[in-house]
């Protein structure tokens, strides 16, 4: 399973921004 990485990490690596940009906004809207 470690050998094949994520298919969407692979072909765009934005997608992890978002998701931190989304975390880092759940967080500002928690506090």
């Amino acid at each position: 399973m470690t050998t094949t990485p994520p298919s969407y990490d692979h072909w765009h690596p934005l997608v992890r921004t978002a998701a931190r940009a989304e975390a880092l906004a759940h967080q500002l809207d928690a506090a």
